[in-house]
């Protein structure tokens, strides 16, 4: 008898959502994901940081975090209070 392949569903294809479909597949997993939002998300997710460990969990996966978003390299900001200076470097990953 041959063992049936697990199969996933993701609900949501956030990049959390998208990042676990990828973990599955990378596992062995057959995956299929589902979004509701009928039409193209762009113009959002501007304020989406991409940070060390996801970095890291793409490479390892196999995917060339290069292109990944825009790199910035200072944090300004205008509300107060907050817990780092107005304008403030931003250390590369």
């Amino acid at each position: 008898m041959r063992k049936a392949k697990r199969r996933a569903l993701v609900v949501g294809g956030s990049m959390s959502g998208l990042l676990a479909a990828l973990l599955l597949r990378h596992a062995g997993w057959e995956v299929d994901v589902f979004e509701r939002v009928e039409r193209e998300l762009a113009g959002r997710g501007a304020g989406i940081v991409a940070q060390p460990d996801l970095i890291e969990t793409l490479r390892r996966l196999g995917i060339d975090p290069t292109d990944l978003g825009v790199e910035i390299t200072t944090r300004k900001s205008s509300i107060r209070p907050v817990a780092w200076p107005a304008n403030s470097p931003v250390p590369r990953c």
